[in-house]
C-alpha cells in the first residue's frame, strides 16, 4: 500500500513539474534576446541552394542552375518562402538529390547557410584580385558590367562583344584563339568547371556574373551552348551584387546568461532607479518544507514562481539522478532535457523534491563503477566523435560522411540496418584493437651465418650491472609512479638503431645510448652501422665499429665514438675520417685486443679490399638495410627498431622510442596476466614470432606519417569511374578454380614503356603463386611516344581483355597469354637489363628463346585497333586523375580500395613486395570484414565473382569509413576509432529510444550527464538532429552522483533548427535567435557567447550592459522588449602550428603577414615558441601567405603553407594561397627553412625597419617616428560601470601630460555603446586609440568566469596583442585615476626586466591578515622578492619578446591552471609566481595607491590612485571614487556632459517600417532585431 502511495505521488508530482514548466514559460519577465550575425551580407538565397545541393552531386550544379533559369527564379519577384519551395520542388521532381536523407541533410544545412563563405569566398575573390588586377594591366576594364566574360585576360560585357573579341563564327569556332601573350586563365580550388567528355583541351571561358542582373540568362546560356558543342570550357564566378543586402544571421551557436558573483556591486548607478537589491533578495529567499507535499503543490501550480530557491545539501545530493529520472519519464525526453538543463537554476528546487527511484540509483553506480566511460560521450553509427566537434557544423560534415558509407554499403544489397551494424561489427573492431598493438613491428633478428651483424651494446639478461635486479615477469604487473620504468632482469625493451656513423647524428645517438646505458636505464640497445654506398666515410666508419667490436671491450668503443663527437663538434667542417684515425691510434695504443694477432692499422679501413670477414659484415648490414628499405630516400638519416617497431630517425626518435615501450608494457603486462609469456619467455623472440610479423620492409606498403593510408570507396559514384570498375574483366589464377576469391588488385601503368611491362610482370608472376587473388591492369599512358610506335602492349591488353574480341579467349588461359605475351614485348626491347634493379637469381625475367612459343599471334595482338584502344584507356581518366591524381605515366596499385604508390620509375614492385602487400592488406582489412560479413550472413548467396566484388567493395567502404577527412596534423591522426563501449551499460531504468532504430542510416548513441554544460548544448543539437530523416538516437543517462553544489550556474539557448523559417505572411526568412523568457529578475547576469573555435565574435549592437544584467531595474518602457543583442562573427580565423625545418623547432618570433595578390599585406601575427602556433584574423576570401619584409624574410625561406596538414607539399606545387570558404576555419601547419648562413640568427632581435604593422602608419605618414604616440597605454573593461571608469581614466591621463597618448583596448569586451562613443572622445580630447584582439587559442586552458578570462588577457597574450614596433606600453586598470605624467614610466629604466609592477604597500595593519604572500607558499617561493599589484605595470614590448617571456608565462599558466584552486588572482599570481625566470622590475610605491593596502598619510603622495576592492568593507566603487577622489566627480561629470552633447547629435530614430522597407530578413514575433544607434544614454 506505501508502495502504491508512493507511485501514485510520484506520478503527480511529475505531472506539477510539467504544468509548471509549462505555467512558466508564459509569464510576463523581461526577455533576452540575442542574434548573431556576419560581418558580410548575405549571398543570394539560390546561390546558396546551388553550392549545397553540389556538395552532395557535383555534377548538378549547371544543370540545376538551367532549371532554375527555365523556372524563372533568378529574376522573379517571389518572395524568399516561394522561391525556396520551387527550388526544393524543382530538386525533388528532377532528382539532383535522390539518395534518402538527402533533402532534410540540405535543408538543415541551407538553415546553417553553410556554404555562404564559398560564395563570399567568391566575393572577396572578385574585390580584392580581379578587379585591381583589371585596373592595373587593362586600360579598358570597365567594372560597371554587371555580368562580363574574362577571356584569357580581355573583358566582354555582352555576348555581342565576345563575339568579336573571339572571333566566333555561325558554325561556333573561335577565329581568334588566345595568343602566348594572353593572360592564362588560373582554376581556383573550389570553381566548377563545365566541359564536355571530349578528351582534348578546350578554351576556358570564365564568366563573373551578378546572377540576379537580367545580363546573366543569356550570356549563361550562349556559353553553356559552346560547351555544349564542344567548343569551351565554362567556370561560372560570382560578383557581388550592387547595393544593399541583407544581413546574414546565423545558427549553430550557444548564447549563455550566467550567474554572475556579487560581492561588490558593479552596476552603473545612473542606469538604477531604486537601490532595493537586498530587500528582494530577502524576499525570496524562502524555501520549501521538503516533506511537505500540499505546500509543494501550492508553489507548483503558482503562475508567478520565476526564482531560483535555493538547496540544502541534502537535497543537492541527488539532483543529477532525479533529474535523470524525471527526463526518462517524460513525454518528449529530449525536449524536457533541454528546457530542465537550461534554466536549471530556477528549476533545480522543484526537481529535488522528487522521491528518487532506487533500481535507477543503483544502476547508474554500477554504469560509472564498472564501465569507466567520460561523462558525456557522442558516437555516431559506432564512431567516436570528440565532445569539441560536437557542434553542427562537424556533425553536418560527418553526416554526409556517414550516408555515403551506409548507402554504398546498401549498394551491396544490405539493409540500412545491416550496413550500419556492418560499419560498428565487434569483429572487426576488436580484431583492429588488438592489430593496433603489433602494427608496423618487423622480424629484425640477426639471421646471419655468424650472428654478427647486429651489435648489443648491453644485455640486461646477462651483464653484471643488473645483477640485482629480480627476474620476475610477475613483477611487471606492480604497480608504479606515472613515468618511471620496471627494473626487471629481462630484455623487455630492445631498441636497435641503424644510423649512418659519419654524421654527426649518428654519433649522438651513441652517446645517448652510453649516457642511457651507465644510468641503468632498462632498455637493450643494439646498432647496425648505415652503410651508404655514394658515401664512402659511412663505409669506412662502418668498418672500424666492426673491428672494434671484434677487439675491443664495448665501454671503449663507445667511448671511442664520444671522443670522435667531441671533436667534430668543435671542428664542425673537420674531415670526420681525420678524426676517426686519431682516436683509433689512441684506442688501439691504449687498450689490448682480444686477439693480437690480427691487429690493423688506420689505413687498413680505408682500402676498398678489406678482409673477407669485415666485407662479410659490411655485405650482411647491406642487405639488411636492403630489406627493410631503411635509405630508400637517399638522405641518411637511419631507422629505430622497438621490439621491432619500424621509426625513421629525427630528432623526435626519443619520444617514439618512449612511446613505443609504454605500449608495448601494456601489451606485455596483457600476455603475463593471461600466462601468454612467462619467465622462461624470450620477450624479444616473443615480438619477433608473432603472426604475420613481416622479415622484409616497402615503404609504399606499410603506413606511416609520410606514408599515410590512401583508400578509395569503390562504389562512390563521385568517381565517375564506379560504372567502369563494376565491368573491368579480372584475370584469375589456374589454382582458384571455384574457390572464393577475397582480393582483387588493380595494377595501373603505362604497359606500353619497359618499367610498365616489367610490372605486369611481376603481378603475373605473384598471381601464378596465389589461390586468392584476382589481378586487372589499368594503362596509364604517357603523352610522350613510346619506343616502338609499331608495337603496343597497352593495345594488346585492351584486345585481351575488354575488347568484343575478348570473349573469345577462355579465362584459364589468360594468365598465360599475358605472361607470354609481356616477356615478347621485353624480347622485342631487346631486353635491355633495368639499370635500377640489383638482379638476383630470384629476379631474372625469363625470355622466351623463340617466338614460336608464344601463341599471343594467334590473337593479332600487334593488328589490335589502336585507336579503340587509346579511347578506352582514356576513359579511365576520372579514375587516374582525378580520384587518384596521378600524373600520366605514374604507377599504382589498387587491393580492395587501398591505393598503393605512385611508385619511383626506380622503384619495380617485385613479388616478394606483392606478397608483403597481399599480407598485410589481408590481415588488417580485408580479414576482418570477411568474418563481420559471414557473421551476419552477407555472403551465403553469392558466386565466385560477386563474392569477389562484394568482399572487395566492403572492405574499401569499411577502411574509408575509418580514415579522418582532417589531414594529418598536430593532434590529430588519421585514423577514426569505432567503438561500441557503450553497450556495455546496463540501461534497462537509464536509456531512451528516439527514432526507427531498424530503418536508421544514422544511429546516434549519446551517453549524457544532464546538469552539465555539456547537455545544454547538446540537448538542443539532438532534438534538431531528431528531426533529420534517417536518424535514431540512444541516450544513455550518466548524472553524476553525490553532488556537493548545483552543478550549473547559467541560463542557456543554443540556436539551431532543422530548416529555414520563413514569414508565412510576408514570405521573409526569420533571423534565428537565442530567446530566454520567464527569467528571475533578480539576480546579476553576464550575457556570453559560446561559439566554436574559429569564431571571433564580439557585440555589436546592444544599449544594455550585457555584462550585467539585471531585469528588475528596466524600466517599464523597455520591459515588453527587454534586453536585445546583436553580436557580429567578425572574423574566421586561420590558426596554425609552425616549423622551422632546419632547426626542428618552433621559429618563434618569426612575423607571418596574411593578404592578396595586389594587397599582399592586410593581416598579420607572429608565431609562439609554444607549439609554433600561429593566429591570423580573416574572413572567407583566397590569401596569399608570406613573411614580412624584414628579418623574418632575410632568414627564411617559406618550404610549404602546410594547408594540407603536416605533411603539405610544397610552395613550388601549390603555391602560396590558403583559401578560406567554410565557417569552421583552417588550421595550417607551414614549414619554413633558413636560409644559408642564417642558421644561428635570432628573428626577435628587433630592427625598427621590422615592425610587423608599420606599414599601417607608412600609410599615412612618410616620416613614422614623428607620428608615433610617446605615451602607449593599454586597458581593459567589461560592462558599462567600468566603461565609465575607463572614460575617466583617459580623461585624467591626458590632464596630466604634454605627449602624444595612444590607447589600445581589447574589443572582446567592450560594449557596442563604448566602441560607438570612442571615436567620438578620441576626437574631441586629441588622442589615438586602437582596438585589438585575439582569440584564446584552442590548446591553452581556458577560463570558465568571464572576469578570470579578462584577467588572462592582461597577462597571456602580451607579445601578440600588440604590433612589433611598439616598444612600451603601460597597463592601466580601468578604475584608476591618473595624477602624474605617465610619460615617466615610459622613460623608466627597467634594468633588464621585460616588466615593471608596483609592489603592494605594507602599511595599513588592519590589512595583515589579508596579505597572503606574507605566509605559507607564497612566503617560501618568493624567498624575499616583493609581491606586485597588477593594477599598473609597464612592458618593455621588445625585451619581452626577446626572452620569449610570453612563451614562458603561458607554458607555466598551462601547468598551473591544472590545478583549478591555483592562480587565484590569476594577472597577479602568474607573473609573481614567474619572478625567478621572467623577472619584475618594482616601479616605486607612490606610483601605485590604493585605500585598502596603503596608508592615508601616503595618499598625497600617490601617482595614480586605484579602486582596488576592500574584502572588509566590499564598499562599491561608486561610492568609494565619490568619497576618496575629489577630483573623480568632475571627470565624471564632464565625460557625460560630453556623451550628451554627441548623443543629441547623432541621435537616430528608426522606425518599423524602415527597417521592414530594407530588408527581407525578419524576425520571430516576440521581438524586432535591434538597430544600432549611436546613443550614449548610457556613458
Amino acid at each position: 500500500m506505501v508502495l502504491k502511495k508512493l507511485r501514485y505521488n510520484t506520478l503527480l508530482l511529475v505531472s506539477y513539474l510539467f504544468c509548471i514548466i509549462f505555467i512558466v514559460s508564459k509569464a510576463e519577465t523581461p526577455p533576452v534576446q540575442t542574434w548573431l550575425k556576419t560581418s558580410w551580407d548575405a549571398p543570394h538565397l539560390l546561390l546558396e541552394i546551388i553550392e549545397s545541393v553540389s556538395i552532395d552531386n557535383s555534377t548538378a550544379y549547371y544543370p540545376l542552375i538551367n532549371e532554375f533559369i527555365n523556372q524563372g527564379l533568378f529574376s522573379s519577384e517571389l518572395t524568399y518562402h516561394e522561391v525556396y519551395n520551387a527550388a526544393l520542388d524543382v530538386i525533388e521532381s528532377k532528382q539532383y538529390l535522390s539518395t534518402p536523407t538527402s533533402i532534410s541533410i540540405l535543408e538543415f544545412s541551407l538553415s546553417l547557410h553553410t556554404t555562404a563563405p564559398a560564395i563570399q569566398a567568391y566575393y572577396h575573390y572578385y574585390n580584392t584580385t580581379v578587379v585591381p588586377s583589371k585596373q592595373e594591366f587593362d586600360v579598358n576594364f570597365n567594372p560597371e558590367c554587371e555580368v562580363w566574360v574574362d577571356w584569357h585576360g580581355h573583358q566582354a560585357c555582352n555576348v555581342e562583344n565576345f563575339k568579336k573579341l573571339t572571333g566566333i563564327s555561325k558554325t561556333g569556332s573561335f577565329d581568334k584563339l588566345p595568343n602566348s601573350s594572353d593572360q592564362h586563365p588560373k582554376l581556383l580550388s573550389f570553381d566548377h568547371v563545365l566541359s564536355s567528355n571530349a578528351g582534348t583541351t578546350k578554351p576556358l571561358i570564365i564568366l563573373y556574373a551578378d546572377i540576379s542582373s537580367p545580363s546573366f540568362v543569356p550570356f549563361h546560356q550562349f556559353i553553356t551552348d559552346l560547351v555544349n558543342n564542344e567548343k569551351a570550357e565554362y567556370v561560372l564566378r560570382y560578383k557581388p551584387p550592387k547595393g544593399s543586402q541583407n544581413s546574414l544571421y546565423l545558427a549553430g551557436y550557444g548564447v549563455e546568461l550566467a550567474l554572475k558573483k556579487t560581492d561588490y556591486i558593479v552596476i552603473d548607478d545612473r542606469k538604477v532607479e531604486s537601490d532595493d537589491h537586498n530587500e528582494k533578495e530577502n524576499e525570496n529567499s524562502e524555501s520549501y518544507n521538503d516533506s511537505h507535499s500540499d505546500k509543494l503543490n501550492e508553489h507548483l501550480f503558482d503562475e508567478d514562481i520565476s526564482e531560483i530557491k535555493p538547496l540544502t545539501t541534502s537535497a543537492i545530493k541527488d539532483l543529477g539522478l532525479k533529474a535523470t529520472q524525471f527526463i526518462i519519464s517524460s513525454p518528449n525526453p529530449l525536449s524536457t532535457l533541454a528546457q530542465l538543463s537550461q534554466n536549471l537554476p530556477k528549476y533545480s528546487y522543484h526537481i529535488a523534491q522528487l522521491n528518487l527511484n532506487s533500481s535507477l540509483k543503483q544502476e547508474i553506480k554500477i554504469n560509472q563503477n564498472y564501465v569507466g566511460l567520460d561523462s558525456n560521450s557522442f558516437w555516431l553509427n559506432g564512431l567516436t566523435v570528440d565532445p569539441s566537434s560536437v557542434d553542427p557544423f562537424s556533425l553536418l560534415k560527418l553526416l554526409r560522411r556517414e550516408r555515403q558509407n551506409v548507402l554504398s554499403l546498401m549498394s551491396l544489397n544490405m539493409t540500412s540496418r545491416q550496413a550500419v551494424e556492418l560499419l560498428a561489427s565487434p569483429i572487426i573492431l576488436e580484431l583492429k584493437s588488438s592489430q593496433d598493438l603489433v602494427k608496423g613491428i618487423f622480424d629484425v633478428r640477426d639471421k646471419s651465418e655468424k650472428k654478427n651483424i647486429i651489435t648489443w651494446f648491453n644485455d640486461i639478461e646477462k651483464d653484471k650491472r643488473y645483477k640485482n635486479w629480480p627476474p620476475r615477469m610477475f613483477d611487471i604487473l606492480q604497480p608504479i609512479y606515472p613515468g618511471q620504468m620496471r627494473y626487471i632482469r629481462k630484455n623487455l625493451f630492445n631498441v636497435l638503431f641503424v644510423i649512418d656513423l659519419s654524421s654527426m647524428k649518428g654519433l649522438e645517438i651513441i652517446n645517448d645510448t652510453k649516457m642511457f646505458i651507465e644510468r641503468n636505464i632498462p632498455i637493450r640497445f643494439g646498432l647496425i652501422p648505415l652503410v651508404i654506398k655514394e658515401k664512402n666515410e659511412s663505409i669506412i666508419m662502418a668498418k672500424i665499429f666492426y673491428y672494434l667490436i671484434d677487439q675491443y671491450t664495448i665501454p671503449s668503443i663507445m667511448q671511442f665514438f664520444s671522443e670522435v663527437l667531441n671533436e667534430l663538434k668543435n671542428s664542425p667542417s673537420a674531415n670526420i675520417v681525420k678524426i676517426a684515425e686519431k682516436q683509433f691510434n689512441k684506442v688501439t695504443n691504449d687498450q689490448t685486443p682480444k686477439d693480437e694477432t690480427s691487429v690493423k692499422s688506420f689505413d687498413y679501413f680505408t682500402k676498398s679490399d678489406t678482409e673477407s670477414s669485415l666485407e662479410e659484415q659490411i655485405s650482411g648490414a647491406t642487405e639488411f638495410i636492403n630489406k627493410f628499405r631503411i635509405n630508400a630516400d637517399g638522405k641518411g638519416k637511419g631507422a629505430l627498431f622497438v621490439n621491432g617497431k619500424y621509426f625513421d630517425i629525427d630528432d623526435n626518435y626519443q619520444r617514439d622510442m618512449v612511446q613505443t615501450i609504454t605500449e608495448h608494457t601494456v601489451f606485455i603486462q596483457q600476455k603475463v596476466y593471461v600466462g601468454e609469456i612467462s619467465d622462461h619467455t624470450d620477450i624479444f623472440e616473443y615480438f619477433m614470432t608473432l603472426p604475420r610479423v613481416p622479415s622484409r620492409r616497402n615503404p609504399h606498403v606499410f603506413v606511416s606519417d609520410s606514408q599515410p593510408l590512401n583508400v578509395i570507396n569503390l562504389v562512390d559514384k563521385k568517381h565517375e569511374s564506379d560504372e567502369k570498375l563494376n565491368n573491368i574483366r579480372y584475370i584469375y589464377s589456374t589454382k582458384q578454380d571455384d574457390n572464393e576469391v577475397p582480393i582483387s588488385l588493380l595494377l595501373i601503368t603505362n604497359f606500353d614503356s619497359e618499367y610498365g611491362a616489367r610490372q605486369g610482370l611481376e603481378a603475373l608472376k605473384y598471381l601464378d603463386e596465389s589461390s586468392n587473388v584476382r589481378i586487372a591492369f589499368i594503362h596509364n599512358p604517357s603523352t610522350q611516344p613510346s619506343a616502338r610506335e609499331d608495337i603496343s602492349l597497352s593495345s594488346f591488353i585492351y584486345f585481351i581483355l575488354h575488347s568484343s574480341e575478348a570473349n573469345t579467349v577462355d579465362m584459364p588461359d589468360l594468365p598465360k597469354i599475358l605472361k607470354e605475351a609481356i616477356e615478347e614485348y621485353l624480347n622485342i626491347e631487346d631486353n635491355i637489363k633495368m639499370p635500377f634493379i640489383e638482379q638476383t637469381e630470384s629476379q631474372e625475367i625469363p625470355i622466351p628463346d623463340s617466338e614460336s612459343i608464344n601463341p599471343a599471334r594467334s590473337f593479332g595482338w600487334q593488328f589490335a585497333d589502336k585507336v579503340k584502344s587509346q579511347t578506352y584507356w582514356k576513359e579511365w581518366n576520372s579514375l587516374t586523375r582525378k580520384t587518384l591524381k596521378l600524373n600520366e605515366n605514374d604507377t599504382a596499385i589498387i587491393v580492395n580500395g587501398r591505393v598503393v604508390g605512385p611508385f619511383i620509375k626506380e622503384d619495380l614492385f617485385i613479388v616478394d613486395d606483392f606478397r608483403l602487400l597481399i599480407d598485410i592488406e589481408f590481415s588488417e582489412r580485408i580479414e576482418p570484414v570477411i568474418n563481420a560479413a559471414k557473421a551476419a550472413n552477407l555472403t551465403v548467396q553469392l558466386n565466385r565473382s560477386n563474392y569477389s566484388d562484394f568482399i572487395s567493395k566492403a572492405t574499401s567502404i569499411i577502411a574509408t569509413s575509418m580514415i579522418s577527412d582532417v589531414p594529418l596534423g598536430l593532434f590529430g591522426g588519421q585514423d577514426l576509432k569505432r567503438d561500441l563501449s557503450f553497450k556495455k551499460l546496463k540501461s534497462e531504468h537509464s536509456k531512451i529510444v528516439i527514432g526507427d532504430t531498424e530503418a536508421a542510416l544514422y544511429k546516434i548513441s549519446v551517453l549524457i550527464d544532464p546538469l552539465s554544460e555539456t547537455a545544454q548544448k547538446w540537448s538542443t543539437i539532438l532534438e534538431i538532429l531528431s528531426q533529420i530523416d534517417g536518424v535514431a538516437i540512444e541516450l544513455y543517462f550518466n548524472p553524476k552522483m553525490n553532488l556537493v553544489e548545483i552543478p550549473i550556474k547559467r541560463f542557456y539557448r543554443y540556436v539551431l533548427e532543422p530548416k529555414l523559417k520563413f514569414n508565412t505572411t510576408t514570405g521573409n526568412l526569420i533571423a534565428p535567435s537565442a530567446h530566454f523568457s520567464n527569467l528571475p529578475e533578480d539576480p546579476l547576469l553576464t550575457l556570453g557567447m559560446d561559439v566554436i573555435q574559429a569564431w571571433l565574435v564580439t557585440p555589436k549592437v546592444s544599449i544594455h550592459d550585457l555584462d550585467n544584467i539585471r531585469l528588475a531595474n528596466l524600466d517599464s518602457r523597455l520591459r515588453i522588449k527587454g534586453v536585445e543583442s546583436v553580436f557580429e562573427l567578425k572574423n574566421i580565423l586561420i590558426e596554425g602550428h609552425a616549423r622551422d625545418m632546419t632547426l626542428q623547432a618552433p621559429p618563434s618570433g618569426l612575423q607571418i603577414v596574411l593578404g592578396t595578390k595586389n594587397n599582399p599585406v592586410m593581416v598579420d601575427t607572429i608565431v609562439m615558441a609554444n607549439l609554433g602556433y600561429l593566429q591570423l584574423k580573416a574572413n572567407p576570401g583566397i590569401w596569399t601567405f608570406s613573411l614580412r619584409e624584414g628579418k623574418s624574410s632575410e632568414i627564411f625561406n617559406i618550404q610549404s603553407v602546410g594547408s594540407e596538414g603536416w605533411y603539405s607539399r610544397n610552395v613550388e606545387e601549390i603555391g602560396n594561397e590558403i583559401v578560406l570558404n567554410n565557417f569552421e576555419g583552417l588550421i595550417i601547419y607551414p614549414r619554413f627553412t633558413r636560409k644559408p648562413g642564417k642558421e644561428n640568427e635570432d628573428v626577435l632581435k628587433f630592427e625598427e625597419k621590422d615592425g610587423i604593422w608599420n606599414y599601417f602608419v607608412n600609410k599615412f605618414s612618410k616620416n613614422v617616428s614623428k607620428n608615433k604616440a610617446e605615451i602607449n597605454i593599454f586597458s581593459v573593461a567589461s560592462g558599462h560601470l567600468y566603461e565609465r571608469f575607463l572614460s575617466i581614466m583617459i580623461l585624467s591621463v591626458l590632464k596630466h601630460t604634454k605627449s602624444r597618448v595612444k590607447f589600445w583596448f581589447i574589443e572582446n569586451f567592450l560594449s557596442p555603446s563604448f566602441k560607438d562613443f570612442i571615436p567620438h572622445m578620441a576626437k574631441e580630447y586629441n588622442f589615438e586609440y586602437e582596438l585589438v584582439t585575439y582569440k584564446w587559442p584552442h590548446w591553452l586552458r581556458a577560463q570558465k568566469e568571464k572576469q578570470r578570462t579578462i584577467w588572462g588577457y592582461k597577462i597571456l597574450f602580451l607579445d601578440v596583442l600588440f604590433p612589433l614596433d611598439l616598444d612600451k606600453v603601460i597597463f592601466v586598470d580601468a578604475d584608476q585615476i591618473v595624477r602624474a605624467d605617465l610619460k615617466e614610466l615610459v622613460d623608466m629604466d627597467l634594468q633588464g626586466a621585460p616588466y615593471g609592477y608596483t609592489p603592494f604597500c605594507d602599511n595599513r595593519p588592519e590589512m595583515d591578515g589579508f596579505r597572503f604572500w606574507k605566509h605559507g607558499y607564497w612566503k617560501d617561493h618568493l624567498k624575499g622578492k616583493s609581491y606586485h599589484i597588477s593594477a599598473l605595470y609597464v612592458v618593455d614590448l621588445q625585451r619581452f619578446r626577446h626572452m620569449a617571456a610570453g612563451d614562458q608565462i603561458r607554458g607555466q599558466y598551462q601547468s598551473l591552471s591544472i590545478d583549478p584552486n591555483s592562480l587565484a588572482n590569476l594577472d597577479q599570481d602568474l607573473p609573481n609566481n614567474m619572478q625567478h625566470i621572467v623577472p619584475i622590475f618594482s616601479l616605486p610605491l607612490e606610483w601605485l595607491w590604493c585605500e585598502t593596502w596603503c596608508s592615508d598619510e601616503s595618499f598625497e603622495r600617490a601617482r595614480t590612485i586605484d579602486l582596488c576592492n576592500n574584502p572588509l568593507t566590499k564598499e562599491p566603487k561608486l561610492d568609494r571614487a565619490r568619497r576618496q577622489v575629489p577630483e573623480w566627480e568632475s571627470y565624471d561629470k564632464e565625460v557625460a556632459t560630453f556623451a550628451a552633447r554627441i548623443s543629441q547629435l547623432q541621435k537616430v530614430l528608426i522606425t518599423e517600417s524602415n527597417i521592414q522597407s530594407k530588408s527581407t530578413i525578419e524576425v520571430s514575433s516576440k521581438s524586432e532585431i535591434p538597430v544600432k544607434t549611436t546613443t550614449h544614454e548610457d556613458l
